[in-house]
């Protein structure tokens, strides 16, 4: 790694833009996705908590429907994660800076699948 320019007269090495590993995009995509749809799982209103507010005694079938629904979105952010794993297992600088984040107290791998998509380009180290 070079040292920065200390003067006008310095000579410095240009570093041209290397695009993102394929990796990279594919990894971005998908935690992306994860997150799209973790927010989407945590916009509704329980149907319990808003059968109440509406002042009726039992939700109903609402609360089978809602639970399936909660469930199905859970399995495809699973099945996200998943995906997004095995990304991470074929590219060697992926799954070290992967192990290394996850390292850290309080990143488990869904966080940490969110910030190496974001700022942990191989190309560009972590």
């Amino acid at each position: 790694m070079h040292r920065p320019c200390l003067n006008s007269s310095a000579v410095c090495r240009f570093q041209p833009w290397q695009p993102p590993a394929t990796e990279t995009l594919e990894l971005r995509a998908l935690a992306r996705r994860i997150a799209a749809l973790t927010v989407f799982g945590t916009q509704g209103e329980e149907p319990a908590a808003c059968s109440r507010r509406h002042g009726a005694a039992q939700p109903g079938p609402y609360v089978r429907i809602w639970s399936s629904a909660s469930s199905r979105l859970e399995q495809r952010i699973d099945r996200l994660i998943e995906q997004s794993l095995a990304v991470i297992d074929r590219c060697p600088q992926l799954k070290k800076n992967f192990e290394l984040l996850t390292s850290m107290p309080g990143l488990a791998e869904k966080s940490g699948i969110q910030v190496l998509s974001e700022v942990g380009d191989p190309a560009a180290g972590l």
